[in-house]
């Protein structure tokens, strides 16, 4: 007999209890086949996870350190400085009180919205800044880190350019859930779609998407992402590369940016409100957005709803280019690459005038037209619904 066996067992209980046992493994192998064999149809079939493998660089998204073609100085100083962890948004609520009203109360329309958000959601830290309290906080933690961002910041032309750029470097820095002032709340945060799957580390919505031919008589890009509201994990990548685009573009075109009219420049923009000229707003939001998921290696695309239409219209897009707006123009429902998670129009701009499926679940919020700097109907443009 083993001398780990006791000696007050006979061997036929020795016997049954090697036979419970090996019954007892075999169910948990058992079960734990099922559990992944689920999880593997979840993810690959019922989310239609689709795997591409496009010749990029081997550089990793989330560190990004051992590519200098793809990472500007600044882009890298952030990074190092601010190294980013996967783990969910941080629950903060920011919110910013725009420039042509700092030194008047909010208007009774705007100020209950903002309460909403507070309201809805309790469990958030609710922050409404004026931009002179926005700028001190951001200041404090660049000037110590990266002050050639805060140069940056000092640097741009017009008191639009730092509203929009600080929306960045708030969540940049603090993380969490950014939303204009006359955004209006429909569904509390803890209800928007999250997956369980792939975690999401930044969430943004579809702004401008017009599948027509001449989509460029309304649109300066075919397809655009909202900043009106956007959530993100702090020192994600994405905003760093953003921020650092930004500022390179501040500090070496200084002189050039400071001799254009801004005011008569900013009277042009297209049907979402953004000017043809613009290098801190949805355009640069969009286009970095779009180069950031094409230099991410074996990027893992994740659709959950077919599209509006069967074809989709615009542009050629080179074959090298695996995400473009044909990857998200008239999604029904969020659409996910990597950490990244894409929100269908409706999400933040509320039901569309051509919406022909219900897909009210994703609707979160919607802007009111408060602002000279909201989205702007079009005539000729279906566009979201009023009220």
């Amino acid at each position: 007999m083993p001398p780990y066996v006791s000696s007050n067992i006979s061997r036929s209980q020795l016997i049954k209890r090697n036979l419970t046992k090996g019954k007892f493994l075999w169910v948990v192998g058992i079960a734990v086949f099922l559990f992944l064999e689920v999880a593997f149809q979840t993810s690959y079939t019922t989310m239609a996870l689709a795997f591409n493998s496009p010749h990029l660089e081997k550089i990793s998204h989330l560190t990004s350190f051992n590519s200098a073609s793809n990472l500007s100085p600044i882009e890298r100083k952030l990074l190092t400085a601010f190294p980013f962890e996967e783990t969910e948004p941080e629950k903060n609520i920011f919110q910013l009180w725009d420039i042509e009203s700092q030194t008047d109360d909010l208007p009774a329309k705007v100020t209950q919205m903002v309460l909403t958000w507070g309201i809805e959601n309790p469990s958030y830290v609710h922050n409404v800044l004026e931009v002179t309290q926005a700028e001190a906080k951001v200041e404090e933690v660049l000037t110590a880190t990266v002050p050639e961002v805060w140069e940056a910041y000092k640097r741009l032309p017009h008191a639009r350019h730092k509203y929009e750029f600080l929306k960045y470097l708030l969540i940049y820095l603090f993380g969490g859930t950014y939303a204009d002032v006359d955004v209006e709340l429909h569904k509390p945060i803890n209800k928007w779609y999250h997956p369980r799957m792939m975690f999401g580390r930044l969430y943004v919505g579809i702004l401008g998407d017009l599948n027509e031919p001449n989509y460029d008589r309304h649109l300066n890009r075919r397809l655009t992402f909202s900043t009106n509201v956007f959530q993100a994990r702090s020192r994600h990548p994405f905003l760093a590369k953003l921020i650092g685009r930004i500022s390179h573009t501040s500090l070496q075109q200084s002189k050039r940016l400071k001799k254009i009219d801004w005011e008569a420049a900013f009277q042009n923009s297209d049907s979402t409100g953004e000017p043809t000229i613009s290098f801190t707003g949805p355009s640069v939001f969009t286009d970095t957005l779009v180069d950031y998921l094409n230099n991410i290696p074996n990027a893992v695309h994740a659709s959950v709803s077919k599209s509006l239409h069967n074809s989709i219209v615009g542009p050629t897009v080179p074959k090298s280019q695996r995400f473009s707006y044909k990857k998200f123009s008239q999604i029904l429902a969020p659409s996910q690459v990597e950490d990244v998670v894409i929100y269908p129009q409706v999400s933040f701009q509320g039901p569309l005038d051509n919406q022909e499926d219900d897909n009210s679940n994703y609707f979160y919020a919607q802007p009111s037209n408060f602002s000279k700097w909201g989205y702007r109907s079009n005539l000729d443009l279906k566009t979201p619904k009023s009220g």
